[in-house]
């Protein structure tokens, strides 16, 4: 240890000035890394919030509302009301039965009698070896008698009565697929707020593709796709045996460069309840398998996030690296230069920069979705991440296998 010491004490004062241009050139590209590669994600909720109010289209296509349901009848008791309540002017529900054993045909039945727009069909019992999830949406596409169908689940509840209408005024006649907004209730919990913000992060992820590349995904609770479209590719052929990834692996094989439209609007946001730990750590085991089956500009996104962590953590390293420099120099040489004490602002302007701009970015987009702002908690998100991920990589392995 003490000969490495003498080693940096050596290279410090022979080469110092070059020292400080070479860590204040590396610490602005990590920022300008960083910036581009994920903190200008966090802000494209809130443009694209201000670009809709002002683009928003009018149209009002027929819309079909597909709610597969699996032993859910108190949820669907719940949510069909407000789904059949929506201010707008031509929809119909579709309720699509996974082989239930409760009350849900018997639920669906009762309430169709006063709502002529609720449907009721169903998944045979026989159907084991391929995801009835994804059968059931396929059924429910097909049986659908608009255009455009947009895909929830019981466990889906629209923040307003305006929500298919703000859903819609994203379909063109360019659109194949319309993604919304979707999250958990908030209960206040530190538990809430992680699941929350992974859900938003992983969003985010999704509406920046569709501004680029192409979509890699959406939310299974709110999304929209066109039935043609879904037909002439058809669905899920390529993955129906895999028993998870409805939205995500759909709009990764449906989307183009220009096909995928995203509506992030307050109105159009959906919200669940928080689900059980266990039941929210599976979920997240299953997406990680979910990345493992998706197509290359899914796997590009991946590598993207990848690439700002490591110079998130570049970053850190080069800060530090700053600080031991400068403390060799003011302990045993007593430089007190005014070079010296400009590095050390641009330093500590870039750590500002580092540490909030990210929260200021974000707490813009948290406004207009309606959620719990993010403070320093998003700093230990961002950098306890890669562990994270490397713990579920490995779980959902397992984890995926049993439940397949």
């Amino acid at each position: 240890m003490e000969t490495i010491l003498v080693k940096i004490e050596q290279f410090v004062s022979v080469n110092y000035q070059s020292v400080i241009y070479l860590l204040l050139v590396i610490g602005g590209i990590c920022l300008l890394s960083l910036y581009y590669l994920r903190w200008r994600d966090y802000f494209l909720p809130y443009r694209m919030t201000k670009k809709s109010k002002a683009d928003r289209q009018q149209s009002q296509p027929k819309l079909s509302v597909v709610v597969p349901s699996n032993n859910q009848a108190e949820l669907l008791a719940a949510r069909l009301p407000q789904l059949l309540e929506q201010d707008y002017p031509d929809f119909e529900i579709i309720v699509i039965d996974e082989a239930s054993t409760d009350e849900t045909r018997e639920l669906v039945e009762h309430l169709q009698l006063r709502s002529r727009n609720l449907r009721y069909t169903f998944v045979p019992a026989s159907a084991t070896d391929i995801c009835r999830r994804k059968l059931a949406i396929t059924l429910g596409i097909r049986a659908a008698r608009s255009e455009w169908v947009v895909v929830t689940t019981p466990s889906a509840q629209p923040v307003s009565d305006q929500w298919l209408s703000r859903l819609a005024s994203g379909i063109s006649d360019l659109t194949d697929v319309v993604v919304g907004y979707a999250n958990y209730e908030d209960d206040g919990s530190r538990y809430a707020k992680r699941a929350i913000y992974e859900r938003l992060h992983v969003l985010l992820r999704c509406f920046r593709s569709a501004e680029g590349y192409g979509g890699i995904g959406g939310d299974e609770c709110n999304f929209c796709v066109r039935k043609s479209a879904f037909l002439d590719h058809k669905g899920y052929a390529d993955n129906l045996k895999i028993s998870y990834g409805e939205s995500h692996l759909l709009i990764d094989s449906l989307s183009t460069a220009l096909n995928v439209s995203v509506v992030v609007d307050s109105e159009a946001k959906v919200t669940e309840d928080l689900p059980p730990y266990e039941v929210w750590k599976n979920i997240r085991y299953c997406y990680r398998e979910i990345l493992r089956n998706s197509s290359r500009c899914a796997r590009y996104y991946l590598w993207r996030e990848g690439l700002s962590t490591m110079f998130l953590y570049l970053f850190l390293v080069v800060e530090l690296f700053y600080l031991g420099s400068r403390y060799l120099q003011i302990q045993l040489y007593h430089d007190f230069s005014t070079y010296s004490f400009l590095g050390d602002g641009v330093m500590f302007v870039f750590m500002l920069v580092y540490i909030f701009l990210p929260i200021w970015m974000l707490r813009k987009t948290t406004k207009v979705l309606g959620e719990r702002t993010f403070g320093m908690s998003l700093i230990g998100f961002l950098f306890l991440q890669p562990f994270v991920n490397w713990l579920l990589k490995i779980k959902s392995k397992r984890y995926c296998n049993v439940r397949s």
